[in-house]
């Protein structure tokens, strides 16, 4: 091939693509958020319109990349080809490429291709991904306090308006670090979560449930103590990945007073109220009898502690209990292991049944097994949410000890698509068949009709001249094969007949029955059976001699061959007399010369 040539067919080629793209799919490629942060969630949003039924959304930039296959029945990602990191998702016509946690290279453009199963790109589009580095700072307006003072830490954060994450306050003493209070940003949603150390309080501020670059936090102590003299940060939290973006770090420094552990008050002139004990008279008693009055420095109670509580001063949750009033239940995965006596949380896990940060919430109905992530299909009642049983079999079209699979011939997220492979053996996310396809079937899905075979079920067989016919409607795009008619050859012409209309009729006017070839108007001249399909042997009588005719031909035949014989007889008898005569002559002659 010239270079002139392949120009010109690299331009028609790039023709056809743009006109199909602006006739055809309808694409707009665009984020919500303005920009990207560093170590945060980010989504990319397609809408697409006038899609085909089956087709590949792509999303990439550089050597990022992730595919999402869609089709009649839904859509499901491509994990061979996404990259680490990067999600597809899809929801009606809307399609996401989320990256779980924004990195300096994922800035710049991104592209959006649609492309039909053979691969051809019938629409694309780009949009522009900016990423910044979210902006971090802490501060307070006093470091420096004397116990039993107030104390408020405010952590600001910019460039930052489609913020997804975890916002901490973090207390570092004796070379530790503990979360005294969270708070969850979802966008443009603030909520607090329920974690924050008993004495603190956290509080979401200006710019945290809208759509703000600027949004506030805060956390604050009523009354300090020596215990709080530590370094404070606050730091964003990728959810999901882990992801830590820490602020500057502020020292703050708490001055003890004079004052015995159990004396409150300015001057340290009053014991603790009664029901409150503590260094600085900040716990609540929490005893069985409730009118006993605990020890006002350790909150140790006579009466002993009251249901769900344990510890010197009943203020520890027993085990598998949890929350401030120890009124949640938690079931680990590990029956030896105790949850975090404020969150729940269980380091092993939660047992198979059971979800959410304390495990104490069961599974949905039809839901089971670890986390809540397998799905039953079961006929009349939900199935066992650990063990997935169903106790009375399983729905339509599912099989299986726990009814997560397909029957025999069924495929799909809800098994509610047919495949047409040999022995009903196909793939249940694909339809891709094994074991080849049922007869009349073929392609990788067995869901294209084999060449001359048409209809819902490949079950019409259409009669084309050359080619194969629409596998729908039968239709030929030529003409038909001898013997057959009708706009998809599925009819036999006129004057054939027969299964497959390969036998020829010959009636006097009109066409045979198609099936038996009976004439109902007779045979032409020369034909007979019902079928007029033998050929009968004709002789005009005109050209008949009459029988004395013939016998004297016979005769004058016979006489002309006699005079024939006669005649050659007696030439030959002439002959021989002749040379007889001539042989006397030269005898004599001889004589009389020698004489």
């Amino acid at each position: 091939m010239t270079f002139s040539k392949f120009c010109i067919i690299f331009t028609v080629v790039i023709i056809l693509m743009a006109d199909q793209s602006e006739a055809g799919v309808n694409i707009s490629f665009f984020s919500t958020e303005k920009y990207a942060i560093i170590g945060q969630r980010f989504v990319l949003t397609a809408v697409l319109g006038n899609t085909p039924e089956e087709f590949n959304t792509t999303f990439y930039h550089e050597s990022q990349y992730a595919r999402m296959l869609i089709n009649s029945w839904g859509c499901y990602e491509d994990r061979k080809l996404s990259k680490k990191g990067y999600r597809v998702r899809c929801y009606e016509n809307k399609y996401y490429f989320v990256m779980n946690q924004v990195g300096p290279g994922d800035g710049g453009w991104w592209n959006c291709t649609v492309q039909d199963l053979s691969g051809l790109v019938i629409a694309a589009a780009t949009t522009e991904v900016v990423v910044y580095e979210a902006n971090i700072s802490l501060s307070t307006e006093s470091p420096e306090l004397v116990s039993r003072q107030t104390l408020t830490l405010t952590c600001e954060l910019n460039m930052v308006s489609g913020l997804k994450a975890e916002v901490q306050f973090l207390k570092i003493a004796n070379e530790s670090s503990n979360i005294v209070g969270s708070l969850s940003q979802d966008v443009s949603e603030c909520a607090l979560i329920d974690d924050t150390a008993k004495g603190y309080s956290t509080k979401c501020g200006s710019g945290s449930n809208d759509m703000s670059d600027r949004k506030i936090y805060i956390m604050g102590i009523d009354e300090v103590s020596s215990a709080d003299s530590a370094d404070w940060l606050c730091q964003v939290k990728n959810k999901k990945t882990g992801y830590a973006q820490k602020s500057n770090t502020i020292t703050v420094s708490v001055n003890q007073t004079d004052c015995d552990d159990c004396m409150r008050g300015p001057g340290c002139s009053a014991d603790c109220e009664d029901q409150w004990y503590g260094q600085y008279c900040q716990y609540k008693c929490n005893c069985k009898n409730k009118a006993e009055v605990c020890h006002k420095k350790t909150g140790q109670c006579v009466s002993g502690c009251p249901e769900r509580w344990i510890g010197y001063a009943c203020d520890v949750c027993e085990d598998s209990r949890y929350g401030d009033r120890c009124e949640n239940k938690c079931h680990c995965r590990s029956e030896s292991e105790v949850c975090h006596k404020k969150t729940g949380k269980c380091l092993t896990g939660c047992p198979d049944g059971w979800i959410g940060d304390g495990c104490n919430k069961k599974c949905d109905d039809y839901w089971y097994g670890y986390n809540c992530q397998k799905q039953c299909h079961c006929k009349d009642e939900p199935c066992d949410r650990a063990t997935g049983k169903c106790e009375f079999g399983c729905a339509e079209r599912w099989a299986g000890r726990y009814c997560d699979r397909c029957i025999s011939f069924r495929y799909g997220p809800e098994c509610n698509r047919t495949c047409k492979c040999s022995g009903g053996s196909c793939l249940q996310n694909t339809g891709e068949c094994t074991q080849g396809c049922d007869a009349n079937w073929s392609g990788r899905f067995c869901d294209e009709c084999l060449p001359f075979w048409y209809g819902s079920d490949c079950e019409k067989r259409c009669h084309c001249k050359k080619g194969a016919c629409n596998n729908v409607t039968g239709e030929c795009t030529l003409s038909c094969k001898r013997g057959w008619t009708g706009e998809n050859c599925d009819m036999c012409d006129d004057f054939f007949y027969g299964r497959n209309c390969e036998l020829d009729c010959h009636c006097r006017d009109t066409t045979c029955n198609n099936v038996t070839g009976d004439c109902p108007s007779g045979c032409k001249r020369g034909w007979s059976g019902s079928a007029c399909d033998h050929a009968v042997r004709q002789v005009k009588v005109e050209d008949t001699p009459a029988p004395a005719m013939s016998v004297g031909v016979t005769a004058l035949v016979v006489v002309v061959a006699v005079v024939a014989v006669a005649v050659i007889g007696v030439i030959l008898s002439a002959f021989w007399n002749l040379k007889r005569r001539k042989g006397h002559s030269d005898d004599k002659d001889t004589l009389k010369r020698e004489f």
